[in-house]
């Protein structure tokens, strides 16, 4: 199992605010939702009813269609699923915790309603995670990275992806193949995404010898960035930097991921620019334009194997399009939640979790999957690095 640099200060601090949280969703999402919940599953009729969160109006695509497709496969065999079918309950979640709080409410005054998948960016699904534990509903999230998600000892909540402390282990991997690349600027968000890839970062870039520049911080309601950043790091405009640093490490998601880095080069600010999955998806280009090109980034690597290229050929043949490595992670936790209600001969959420708690090596398009008792999986995802080439967001393997 892998073990975690924590303070004890830091981990009271986490598990206080997350009280917090609690007391404060205890009005609108108690036990007695869930218990509600349960009785109406345990009579095993009508569909399924499932909810699928994310920010569709932003970068949805790959995420709808591995959900659907999975749907559709289940649905359309004869006896679906416990001899019902899966009925989905959409929702946009805008990469916002309020907006991902009130739609996780919102799932948990719905009786019908057994499991939810997505709020796939790691704030958002932080803040939805509490609602559902409260509420005893199965809550399984394809992209939330941030490694305080599942340090609190839910039961009801699953991340089907690899945590931001592996990401970090990768890139530096990655950084100090290069002996340039000896001090290194952090940037972070300040929310738990940013500050947790940040930590992780730092930690692993300090024992391999590469020096760190600041961290600097923003805060997530911050706009002017270009004045922050010149205000933080009490430089001027015009200055070359290289001399204080040579390359640079962001932690954070888009869009302000990708505002940082065109900022960054519209003060002649040099160096490689590395990240981590949060810039993976065409938001970057988009925002950073030019200014985007050859900026390296760590995400998950498109899977390969018999069993997935039968599910690539089916996407493609669906959609016309190729999938990447989230759009078949959330294909198979659809298809991990079907086998875990089957496994368990019925859709009560509780009884549902404690069969994903406990399988072993259920074998998906991704590989193999083993949750350990927080719900966190213990098969890392591989893992690889794309950069922008020529106006595309591509593996760096696949051009050099």
């Amino acid at each position: 199992m892998r073990k975690k640099n924590r303070t004890t200060n830091k981990t009271l601090g986490i598990f206080l605010s997350l009280f917090l949280l609690s007391v404060f969703s205890l009005p609108a999402c108690s036990p007695d939702h869930g218990k509600k919940t349960a009785m109406k599953a345990e009579k095993g009729e009508g569909d399924i009813v499932i909810g699928a969160v994310y920010p569709f109006s932003q970068k949805g695509a790959q995420f709808i269609n591995g959900f659907n497709l999975a749907v559709d496969e289940l649905n359309s065999r004869p006896d679906g699923v416990l001899g019902r079918k899966f009925k989905p309950i959409f929702r946009d979640d805008e990469s916002s915790p309020k907006k991902s709080k009130e739609i996780a409410v919102e799932f948990a005054r719905n009786h019908d309603l057994v499991a939810v998948l997505g709020h796939n960016t790691s704030v958002p699904a932080i803040s939805a995670s509490i609602v559902y534990e409260n509420s005893q509903i199965v809550f399984i999230t394809q992209r939330a990275t941030s490694d305080h998600l599942t340090e609190h000892g839910f039961k009801f909540v699953f991340r089907n992806m690899t945590e931001n402390s592996i990401f970090a282990q990768k890139i530096v991997d990655y950084v100090k193949r290069d002996a340039k690349n000896k001090k290194i600027l952090v940037l972070a968000m300040n929310d738990s995404y940013g500050k947790d890839l940040s930590t992780m970062f730092q930690a692993f870039a300090k024992d391999a010898g590469i020096v760190i520049v600041g961290p600097i911080t923003f805060n997530p309601w911050e706009t002017k960035i270009k004045e922050s950043f010149l205000r933080y790091a009490n430089f001027i405009e015009e200055t070359k930097f290289d001399d204080v640093f040579n390359s640079i490490f962001v932690a954070a998601s888009n869009p302000f991921a990708s505002k940082v880095i065109k900022v960054l080069r519209d003060l002649n600010v040099t160096g490689n620019i590395y990240s981590s999955e949060g810039l993976d998806d065409h938001e970057l280009i988009e925002i950073a334009g030019d200014d985007a090109e050859n900026v390296i980034f760590c995400t998950v690597k498109t899977p390969s194997g018999p069993k997935y290229e039968e599910f690539a050929a089916r996407y493609r043949y669906k959609y016309g399009m190729e999938p990447d490595g989230w759009a078949a992670a959330t294909y198979d936790s659809v298809h991990l939640l079907a086998y875990c209600m089957e496994k368990a001969g019925t859709t009560v959420p509780k009884t549902v979790a404690e069969v994903m708690h406990f399988m072993q090596d259920w074998p998906g398009v991704t590989g193999m999957h083993t949750f350990n008792s927080a719900g966190e999986l213990l098969t890392e995802k591989p893992l690889a690095f794309k950069t922008v080439h020529e106006k595309e967001l591509v593996f760096i393997e696949d051009i050099e």
